[in-house]
């Protein structure tokens, strides 16, 4: 099955490996992180422009930090909610910190991974819309964190989500 978010280009990059180098990007947000942490895989930052339905920034160019990390990517399945890995490696003391401070927290973290191709760092990302995923377990230690991400639980969910009062609607009271 194909993914109908990942843009014609993306899709022959995969298919015939041309020169166009892929960045693999993660930013991370959280109420308690401020500016958002943006990562890149590979050995140097870019400067590459964000969606103009980004959640921080909107088509803004923004600055992301060369980082060791991998990722395993959810499957692209039918059913199941698809959850995807994420292990930075070597993390440097502030950023352990704010991914520390932001689990503390009962607001969720939130993360986006975004893919670029180096002839459209200043077009937007690949994969539009980007894989926006909440964090539902981290592990921390000396030098590493691992992240597993999913969509939210939407089976704990309210249903249906809009209470109706009286107050609201007085049509409901006799």
């Amino acid at each position: 099955m194909s993914d109908a978010s990942l843009s014609t280009a993306l899709k022959e990059a995969y298919a015939v490996a041309p020169r166009d180098h892929m960045y693999h990007t993660l930013e991370i947000r959280h109420a308690t992180i401020d500016p958002p942490i943006r990562v890149v895989m590979g050995g140097w930052g870019i400067s590459a422009k964000l969606e103009a339905a980004a959640p921080a920034n909107p088509s803004e160019t923004v600055e992301w930090l060369a980082f060791a990390f991998s990722i395993t990517p959810p499957d692209i399945q039918a059913s199941g909610s698809p959850r995807m890995m994420i292990e930075l490696e070597n993390v440097s003391r502030i950023i352990m910190a704010a991914i520390e401070s932001a689990m503390d927290s009962t607001t969720p973290v939130e993360v986006t991974y975004r893919i670029y191709l180096e002839s459209g760092l200043t077009v937007g990302p690949e994969n539009n819309p980007p894989l926006n995923l909440t964090a539902t377990t981290v592990h921390i230690d000396q030098m590493r964190i691992k992240i597993e991400v999913g969509y939210p639980d939407m089976g704990q969910k309210k249903f249906p989500r809009r209470v109706y009062s009286a107050q609201e609607f007085p049509g409901l009271v006799i």
